[in-house]
């Protein structure tokens, strides 16, 4: 588990932030907030930085959870 579940981990949250910009864009019909660019409004940049953060620590969360009880099993 010690080089799969950071793999694992990292190209779920890739495909995660990529769907929550789709859909952000689906719903908006605009670009999701870029936190680099000065001419975003600050709430909005934090806003969608949180959102996509949270949903990062989440799916990391749960693989290494995952990962550990399927190992722990197999003992």
């Amino acid at each position: 588990m010690s080089l799969t579940a950071p793999l694992l981990a990292m190209g779920a949250v890739f495909v995660a932030r990529k769907a929550l910009n789709v859909g952000f864009t689906l719903l908006t019909g605009s670009q999701p907030p870029d936190a680099r660019d000065p001419h975003v409004r600050f709430d909005k940049a934090l806003l969608w930085t949180v959102v996509t953060a949270a949903t990062a620590a989440v799916i990391e969360v749960e693989i290494y959870r995952v990962l550990t009880a399927r190992e722990e099993r197999n003992r």
